[in-house]
Formats: C-alpha cells, structure tokens, sequence
C-alpha cells in the first residue's frame, strides 16, 4: 500500500530579495499588511454565509498580496473563488490526496523541490505518456491540480515570487483529446475568470 504526502514549506522566513519583490512589486509594508488585514477580515465578518477562518492569516496574505494589499479587490478575488468552487462542487468539493490516489500513483505531477532562479514553485505535468485515460479521469486531473496549487497558495514565498507549470505533452492522442468535454471548456474559461480577477 503506498502514501501520499502533499509536503510545502510553512516557514515565515522570506530571503531578502523576496523581501524587496514584496516591497516594490506587491506594495507590501508593515502597516499595509496590517490595515489589509484588518479590512479583509472585516468585509469577510460583513458577508452573509461567508465562512472563512479569520484567524488563518497566512490563508489571507495570499488574496492580500495577490492583489497587492487591496482589500476590497482580494475580497472580490475571494468571493469569486468560493463563488466558483460552488459552481462546480464536482470538481473542487473535498479535496483530499487520499480520494485522488489514481493521479498520484500516475505520477503525472511533480512539484520540484527547488524553486527557479527567481523564487517560484515549479510544477511539472505530464499530461501525455503518463496519462491513461481508462485509470484517471480528467476530473481527477483537475483535482490533483487543485490541491497543488491550494497547497502553494499559503506558502509566503509562493505568495510573493508566484509559480509556473510545465506541461510535457509528450505522447499526446485522441484518447487524450476526447476527455476534454465542452463543459470542461467552460470550467477553464471560468476558473481563468477568478485567476484574474483583481
């Protein structure tokens, strides 16, 4: 029987030169930091039926330095995510590596332990040869996506430098190509919608 650990870093320590990323790039300051919290978290406790842990503020950076410490355009960024996730309870509902295990034992996905020269998470997937078609769904592709990049999403420094997938479609068919339904087109379309949200 195999296991399957999903391992991010969850250390605070952010090198100097993601500091200065930060600083330039993403706004980001001390008493930014601290009144985008608070207005975060204040348009959060003002949203009927919005439940999000006030007190995971790592889980909150990540909307805040997604959009630079706006806070009304990181809540608008959250509650079109939750929004989305709604949408398509089929494809983004408990997510958890022990229901998706055909994906992992497909090794399909692999996060690159080292980041790249200017600090992102590096993704690889291999979307061809590793891929059988009659073992994993593209639903459960997408899943494993998802748990992925959630996973990263808290991680400070991702936060900051960001990540990039490559995707190896090396041995790419029609049996591939016919999974890809037009309602999956539209899952895409909406979920690039929330990516760029601002």
């Amino acid at each position: 029987m195999h296991s399957f650990e999903l391992r991010f870093e969850q250390e605070d320590t952010i090198e100097p030169y993601l500091q200065e990323v930060a600083r330039t790039e993403l706004r980001e300051s001390e008493e930014n930091i601290r009144n985008g919290l608070e207005q975060l978290k204040q348009l959060i406790r003002q949203e009927e039926n919005f439940y999000i842990p006030l007190d995971d503020e790592i889980y909150l950076m990540a909307f805040l330095r997604s959009c630079k410490f706006y806070p009304d355009s990181a809540f608008g960024r959250m509650r079109s995510l939750f929004k989305f996730k709604t949408k398509y309870p089929q494809y983004c509902a408990n997510l958890l590596p022990s229901e998706e295990r055909n994906v992992f034992v497909s090794n399909m996905f692999t996060v690159i332990p080292y980041r790249d020269q200017h600090g992102r998470r590096v993704l690889i997937a291999e979307t061809g040869d590793k891929w059988n078609t009659k073992e994993v769904s593209l639903t459960e592709i997408y899943k494993c996506l998802q748990m992925i990049l959630e996973a990263a999403m808290v991680e400070p420094r991702t936060q900051i430098a960001g990540c990039i997938m490559v995707v190896d479609m090396k041995g790419l068919n029609g049996n591939h190509i016919w999974q890809f339904s037009p309602g999956f087109a539209k899952l895409v379309l909406d979920w690039q919608q929330v990516c760029s949200n601002r």
